[in-house]
């Protein structure tokens, strides 16, 4: 499986970089425009996608729907995200990712994500 990071901070994509490409092979970008550029070039299974992007065009539920409207629905969709909060879970469940997945980054309850994707 290979995964695309969609984060702005770059601390963030230093971690949780790091952390994940123990496991699976991931492309790690900062802005919505380099990741429609690398889901025309490459195949992922999984997007972790930050929610607020400090993008003034788009944000991380921008992101999902291009994304989808562009590949489908085939791979599991992850929301990540400093908001927390039920309300926050089920605005993310409800724009259509699989997974909402509070900052900071904890690996456990990323592979417990990909552990519930029928």
């Amino acid at each position: 499986m290979k995964i695309l990071y969609v984060e702005d901070n770059p601390i963030n994509r230093l971690i949780v970089t790091k952390l994940l490409n123990k496991v699976y092979p991931t492309d790690t970008i900062d802005t919505a425009n380099k990741a429609f550029e690398l889901i025309e070039k490459n195949e992922y299974q999984i997007y972790l996608v930050d929610i607020n992007l400090n993008d003034s065009e788009i944000d991380g539920f921008g992101v999902l729907s291009h994304i989808k409207l562009k590949k489908g629905n085939n791979a599991v969709f992850i929301a990540h995200t400093s908001y927390v909060g039920d309300d926050w879970e089920k605005t993310c469940l409800d724009a259509g990712f699989d997974h909402y997945l509070p900052k900071p980054f904890d690996i456990n309850a990323f592979s417990n994500c990909l552990k519930k994707k029928s």
